[in-house]
């Protein structure tokens, strides 16, 4: 029974997950035929904004740092309840690792959203999400 729950628990949390990516590309679908200055207004000012084909593309990104553990176990000689030989010490390194996600919007000439795209990892997606994304 306890490793149905866990089980359960598994599929909840990968579910809920995915909703992010999904959620962000309803929320950028939802922009479409609006005004720049509406997604503006949610992301704040563009990282980029580049003129294509009579318009412009704007380009926001998101990014974070976390320290990824890395595991490097450590062998020590001694006498543990009167065994003696080389008995494990957990240890850790710690890696910096970026997190990246980028959402850009091509407008017409008249800064009317036409098209919206995104990429990156679903960790700092959440980010736009939470600023257009479904509630």
């Amino acid at each position: 029974m306890r490793f149905v729950r866990i089980g359960c628990l598994a599929v909840a949390l990968t579910a809920a997950g995915c909703s992010t990516f999904s959620d962000l590309k309803v929320g950028l679908q939802g922009m479409m035929g609006r005004p720049v200055g509406d997604l503006t207004a949610q992301f704040g000012t563009p990282l980029a904004v580049a003129r294509k084909d009579g318009g412009k593309v704007y380009t926001w990104r998101y990014q974070h740092a976390y320290d990824h553990l890395i595991p490097e176990p450590t062998f020590v000689h001694s006498t543990l309840a009167g065994i003696t030989g080389f008995f494990p010490i957990p240890t850790y390194s710690t890696e910096t690792k970026i997190h990246r996600c980028t959402v850009t919007a091509a407008v017409d000439a008249k800064g009317i959203i036409q098209s919206g795209h995104f990429d990156g990892n679903r960790s700092a997606c959440a980010w736009f999400t939470e600023r257009i994304g479904r509630k």
